[in-house]
């Protein structure tokens, strides 16, 4: 009883106490992608890259056949461009936090097969949302997309001082912690 005693009035296990245990959906913002406008932003930039191709046929594949048999949703996508998707969702943002978290999203993707840290935040967002879910199956497509320098440069970085996801302000206990 007495070792029993110490212990639970020990600091540290007070502490403990204080600390809550990480859940990726307490962590999540409660935010979702706007599907429709990440699919028009992916598929005006097919042509730019694999990843954006790739991303638009594999993620969203409904609507990637929809664009290519249907001739006036093609146009209305050929019409569109990146600057204009990316003003609708600011504007769209200051009312809605799906469409920041839209917008945000984008710009971590953009350029993101050559940037350790751009890697890292997709792989957030993606344990933020869970598995399949359109940010894990992104990331995944970017990670098999890098090449081998990157990668690495991700290993080395994850277990950086710097690698601290926001955990907002209740301090938590990750999974490696308990």
């Amino acid at each position: 009883k007495d070792v029993v005693a110490k212990t639970k009035s020990s600091d540290s296990f007070k502490l403990m106490l204080v600390i809550q245990p990480y859940e990726a959906s307490a962590s999540g913002r409660g935010c979702h992608l706007l599907a429709e406008r990440l699919f028009e932003w992916l598929y005006v930039q097919r042509n730019d890259g694999d990843v954006f191709k790739d991303a638009a046929k594999n993620v969203f594949p409904t609507l990637y056949e929809y664009a290519r048999e249907n001739k006036e949703f093609k146009a209305q996508m050929k019409a569109s461009s990146v600057e204009k998707v990316e003003t609708e969702l600011a504007d769209a943002s200051k009312h809605s936090e799906d469409a920041a978290y839209t917008l945000q999203f984008a710009s971590v993707l953009t350029g993101a097969t050559m940037s350790a840290v751009k890697i890292l935040n997709l792989r957030r967002f993606s344990i933020d949302q869970g598995e399949d879910s359109i940010e894990d199956s992104i990331s995944q497509l970017v990670w098999a997309k890098a090449n081998k320098k990157v990668k690495h440069e991700v290993s080395e970085l994850m277990y950086d001082y710097s690698n601290k996801p926001d955990a907002g302000p209740v301090p938590r206990r990750y999974k490696h912690q308990e």
